[in-house]
């Protein structure tokens, strides 16, 4: 027979004195949900810290973000790029990839992009595009679509810069600079 020591606090079980004591620390005098309690209580069981669980915290009381915060902190990864209430969980999600897999998230990660947006910096950073020359939430999903053309065919996209420009004004300006190039 083995006896084994478990802290209960608010129904929930923890191996730790001090796990148990930090959560019940951070939720007194607070009014959780329970799936945000649950959430709480995962992320002290992994011995995380007030400051990170205030990063978790911070997202809710989508749980959805709250889990994608604390699965970034536990792999390492500087959350405080994505740990913003004003992200959806989408373009959350899109900041994670990138941090995962070492892109410059700086360039993309704010609210004001849209998730297409997103996805067309992450495609230049990917590919090694010059990111910076289209990387301004003031063009278009549709705009960026074209600057990426311009910049993987090697154009000097320069004279494309300019949200004013309609797409297909950006295309035949394109089709021109691509005769010029040959």
């Amino acid at each position: 027979m083995e006896i084994q020591l478990v802290y209960i606090v608010e129904g929930y079980k923890f191996k730790e004195y001090k796990n148990a004591a930090n959560f019940e620390e951070f939720i007194k005098n607070k009014n959780f949900k329970e799936y945000e309690l649950r959430i709480i209580a995962d992320a002290f069981k992994e011995n995380l810290n007030s400051e990170d669980v205030e990063k978790i915290v911070k997202v809710g009381p989508d749980s959805a973000k709250m889990k994608l915060v604390l699965k970034g902190i536990l792999e390492n990864l500087d959350v405080d790029f994505y740990a913003n209430k004003e992200l959806a969980i989408e373009q959350m999600e899109l900041i994670h990839y990138g941090l995962v897999n070492n892109l410059k998230v700086e360039y993309y990660a704010n609210p004001i992009y849209t998730i297409k947006q997103m996805k067309a910096i992450i495609y230049g950073l990917i590919n090694n595009l010059k990111v910076e020359s289209y990387n301004d939430h003031k063009y278009t999903f549709e705009q960026m679509k074209e600057l990426i053309d311009g910049l993987e065919k090697g154009l000097n996209i320069k004279i494309l810069q300019n949200e004013k420009l309609t797409v297909d004004e950006m295309k035949q300006i394109k089709s021109r600079l691509m005769k010029l190039k040959k």
